[in-house]
């Protein structure tokens, strides 16, 4: 079954015949909100709403809502239960201030996750499955995911691509480079031997595969050092998966669109900037700080802005979930 298409103001995913990326939801957005709407639709609206949408459109700079400045000045991971906790007229407040930035990738990647989710859920059967995402390249497809309600985990981990590491020897690289510490952060976030046998789920590890040694090199660490069983672990690769979905007619009629993605999201740093997890050098795993704000990037503000898009998104949807199970993952 084909994704349908979102209503406003994230119906941006419009496509012209070659199913590129176009943006005339945002045109959309600029015409709904133009002064001449607001105006008629001035009478009822609440005082805050009206102080909001007047600042906007008389092109006057003024103090940020003390709601938005709040939610900017958090630390610490904001959960789908945050998002609920806010009131209807704090969420638009918040919308508001951040106006159209970083909304194409929210939609975008919104878009592809709906695709992905349904194409695993084919796979392995709804909620039979564990999304583990590699990094940060496959983040942002996560975070979506996490906020549908899917188990989500992430393990920081980079540079294992390099070609000056050759992994020829995997108990020399272990000998030199302790990865205890990271075992103890992969215990926390529930992936260890014992767990993962004793369940029905599984897990789905995935990256993106520029030329694929991070995911081969990766899938040996947990199978030799970690020794997760087998049968309930699958390494697969993101970009390959992305462009099965035009294979499977899933989202898209076009190849077009999914080679699009998988250029600008991964192989252009996209990805990076609205990712909240942090990079982690394998080389300095038995050094690192492995507490969640030294992973996670809370503290920023484009990844803070994306994830509560993709929240607002998905709840205009009626497909926002929280899963219990994923309060432990970054």
């Amino acid at each position: 079954m084909k994704i349908q298409a979102f209503n406003n103001p994230y119906n941006i995913l419009q496509s012209d015949r070659k199913n590129r990326v176009c943006f005339r939801g945002i045109a959309n957005i600029q015409a709904a909100n133009s002064p001449d709407v607001f105006e008629k639709r001035k009478h009822g609206v609440s005082v805050a709403k009206q102080s909001i949408l007047s600042r906007i459109f008389s092109g006057k700079t003024q103090k940020q809502h003390p709601a938005y400045t709040k939610f900017l000045e958090r630390n610490s991971k904001f959960s789908v239960d945050d998002f609920l906790s806010l009131s209807e007229e704090d969420r638009f407040v918040i919308k508001q201030e951040i106006g159209l930035k970083c909304l194409l990738p929210v939609c975008t990647n919104v878009n592809f996750a709906r695709g992905i989710k349904q194409f695993l859920d084919e796979k392995y059967g709804n909620n039979e499955y564990v999304f583990v995402s590699i990094g940060k390249s496959p983040s942002l497809i996560a975070k979506v995911l996490e906020y549908m309600g899917v188990e989500t985990k992430y393990l920081p981990m980079s540079k294992l691509g390099r070609k000056d590491n050759q992994f020829s020897d995997i108990d020399s690289t272990f000998l030199e480079y302790k990865f205890d510490k990271y075992g103890d952060f992969m215990r926390r976030q529930g992936i260890t031997a014992e767990k993962l046998g004793s369940e029905s789920k599984k897990y789905i590890f995935y990256d993106y595969t520029f030329s694929g040694d991070t995911l081969k090199r990766f899938e040996r660490i947990m199978k030799e050092k970690f020794a997760l069983p087998d049968d309930k672990i699958e390494f697969r690769s993101l970009d390959e998966d992305i462009l099965r979905l035009f294979e499977g007619k899933i989202i898209i009629d076009d190849i077009d669109a999914a080679q699009e993605y998988v250029e600008t999201y991964f192989n252009h740093g996209v990805a990076e900037k609205y990712s909240i997890i942090r990079g982690l050098p394998y080389t300095r795993v038995d050094i690192a700080n492995y507490e969640p704000d030294a992973l996670a990037k809370y503290d920023e503000q484009d990844p803070k802005i994306f994830n509560f898009l993709v929240m607002d998104n998905l709840n205009s949807l009626g497909i926002l979930q929280n899963n219990p199970l994923n309060s432990s993952s970054l």
